[in-house]
């Protein structure tokens, strides 16, 4: 078997300690730790394709992590219908559990997948819709209605303190905002810009409404518990797109003009692109963080039950022979021998 000085040209670096001058790919000695460490490459961020819902379908309503998720709501079938499938997402597979009590599509949702909230949305009687439903991580149950029923509507938050603003209501967009309690809907300072089709990030007290329609926007406001301000717009103006994360670190993708899978990431001032989504859709689903995201659901089209998640500083072959590396990130060191 070659050595690793016939292979690479060069003897393995003795080093006490962490090697700053290591290039990409080099393997070196740390004497102090008395292992072998390895240096490698990052990527700006990668979506990787998982398993797919159960049930295909569009404009439903999600939260919760990237191995802890739930998808509800939608619209499915052929011909089209309001859906009120429920699935719970561990990570790697889609299960089937409780339905919605209401069918509908254009939801919004806040929580996390064992205590969550689905409102707004059109249902088969109702074109705009306030009902509110909560999940106990089985069931889900009809609590207090919005004070404004509207479909196409942003939404963040938890149980106990959601945010539901923008969306389509009768005569048209509107900029109302609604603050929950746990018990009750009440109305707080409106959105600066009219919309529907938009989506959100963050919590109730410091949140993100990002992009939307009429005609495809990249407007993008910030919201401290009490205002929305106008910020930096997206790099492309679209709508039905999905988001995760934070009101200052967050990721906006896929959405339509024309339907893309193009991803943007917020630091709090700019958008920044990165990696593209796999399949390209719009009316999806999304949840996690800026830097582990979640994106499932959707309209290619046809419609998909399509799961990708999203990853930054994926590294590029990485590997090591022991110890820590010195550039370790997600899928970063190894221990043992080889």
């Amino acid at each position: 078997m070659a050595t690793y000085k016939e292979k690479v040209g060069t003897a393995v670096t003795n080093n006490a300690g962490a090697f700053p001058g290591a290039a990409d790919g080099e393997l070196w000695f740390n004497s102090t730790a008395s292992t072998f460490q390895y240096q490698y490459g990052v990527t700006a961020g990668v979506w990787s394709t998982g398993n797919s819902l159960n049930t295909a379908r569009n404009y439903l309503g999600g939260c919760g992590t990237t191995t802890s998720s739930l998808a509800f709501a939608g619209m499915d079938g052929n011909p089209p219908e309001n859906s009120n499938h429920t699935e719970l997402y561990n990570g790697t597979n889609w299960t089937e559990v409780g339905d919605l009590t209401t069918s509908r599509r254009f939801v919004a949702g806040a929580g996390i997948s064992t205590a969550a909230l689905a409102f707004g949305g059109e249902t088969p009687s109702e074109n705009f819709t306030a009902k509110t439903e909560l999940w106990n991580g089985s069931n889900w149950t009809n609590v207090n209605d919005m004070g404004t029923a509207r479909y196409l509507l942003g939404g963040v938050g938890i149980t106990t303190a959601a945010l539901a603003f923008g969306g389509y209501a009768s005569p048209g967009p509107t900029v109302n905002t609604e603050s929950y309690n746990g018990t009750n809907w009440t109305e707080v300072n409106n959105l600066n810009t009219n919309r529907y089709n938009l989506t959100g990030a963050g919590t109730n007290t410091a949140a993100l409404a990002i992009g939307g329609t009429p005609a495809p926007t990249g407007n993008a406001e910030s919201w401290n518990g009490t205002s929305w301000t106008i910020v930096n717009d997206l790099n492309t103006a679209r709508q039905a797109g999905a988001a995760s994360g934070t009101s200052t670190q967050a990721l906006y993708f896929g959405g339509t003009s024309p339907t893309t899978g193009k991803t943007e990431s917020w630091n709090g001032t700019n958008w920044t692109e990165t990696g593209d989504l796999n399949t390209a859709r719009r009316a999806l689903a999304g949840d996690g963080t800026q830097a582990s995201a979640l994106a499932f659901g959707g309209e290619a089209p046809p419609r998909t039950g399509a799961t990708e998640e999203f990853n930054t500083g994926v590294p590029v072959g990485a590997w090591s022979t022991g110890g820590s590396v010195n550039s370790a990130r997600r899928f970063g060191a190894g221990t043992g021998t080889k």
